[in-house]
Parts: C-alpha cells; structure tokens; sequence
C-alpha cells in the first residue's frame, strides 16, 4: 500500500507541473519551480490524511504510521524539492 502512495505523490507532482505549464503559452523553467515548490505542503497534506487513515481505520499505533508517513512523504518531497533547487 505504501508503494502506491509513494506513486501517488509522483503523479500528484506531474500534476502541479502540468497545470503549471499549461497556465502560459511559453513554459518557462521558473513556472515549474513554483509547481515544484507547490508540492510538498500538498502533499504533506495528503500523507497526514493517509496517516490518520492508518490510525483511525486499519487500527495502527501513531508509533507505527511515523515511520511509514515518513518514507510516503519523503521521497516525493525531497525530489520536488531537489527539483526546485535545480530549476530556481
């Protein structure tokens, strides 16, 4: 399960850089910079919303869903902001 959140978070970031292009007829590299700084607190975002899931319905410890929060929130993040630091 933690895979297809990880992959969510990938498409969730194509996705912010899709409407990013999409809003100028000439794509520019600081338009995908603010998609990519965009991401993360939306993301994080969906990643507390998959914790409390974690917790409130399958009945895990919150000691438990920490670690799993943080390997979903992470990777996606930290490409999207590796992905800033490149394009700002």
């Amino acid at each position: 399960m933690q895979f297809f959140s990880g992959f969510g978070g990938f498409l969730t970031h194509d996705e912010i850089r899709l409407v990013a292009v999409h809003q100028t007829t000439n794509p520019n590299v600081a338009i995908l910079a603010k998609g990519a700084i965009a991401f993360p607190p939306l993301w994080l975002l969906g990643s507390g919303v998959n914790m409390y899931l974690g917790v409130k319905n399958a009945g895990y410890t919150v000691a438990g869903e920490v670690p799993v929060a943080a390997g979903v929130f992470g990777g996606p993040a930290l490409i999207a902001f590796g992905l800033w630091g490149k394009l700002r």
